[in-house]
C-alpha cells in the first residue's frame, strides 16, 4: 500500500513537469510561427521536442524508489554492519 502511495506521488509529480514542459515549448513557439515571426519549421521542432521531452521525462519514472522508508533505513543500517529491527526502525 505504502508503495502505490509513493509511486502516484511520483506519477502527479512527472504529470506536472510534463505539464510544464509541453506548455513551454507550444506557447512560446506556436505563437511566434502564427504572427510570422518565425518559420513554422520551428514550431513544428518545439512540438517534436516537447513530446521527446515528456516521454523522456515519464521513462525517469521507472529509477524511483518507492519502497516505504522504513525497509531504506533497515537497509542503510545493513549496510553499516548495525542490526536493527523493524519495531526499532518504525519508532
Amino acid at each position: 500500500m505504502v508503495e502505490s502511495i509513493n509511486l502516484s506521488r511520483a506519477t502527479f509529480a512527472k504529470i506536472k513537469q510534463n505539464l510544464f514542459w509541453a506548455f513551454f515549448y507550444n506557447v512560446a513557439m506556436v505563437p511566434l510561427a502564427v504572427i510570422g515571426w518565425m518559420h513554422p519549421v520551428l514550431a513544428e521542432v518545439a512540438m517534436a521536442t516537447s513530446s521527446i521531452t515528456v516521454v523522456s521525462n515519464a521513462n525517469q519514472l521507472r529509477k524511483v524508489d518507492i519502497r516505504p522508508s522504513y525497509e531504506i533505513e533497515q537497509e542503510t543500517a545493513e549496510e553499516r554492519g548495525l542490526t536493527v529491527s523493524t519495531a526499532q526502525v518504525a519508532a
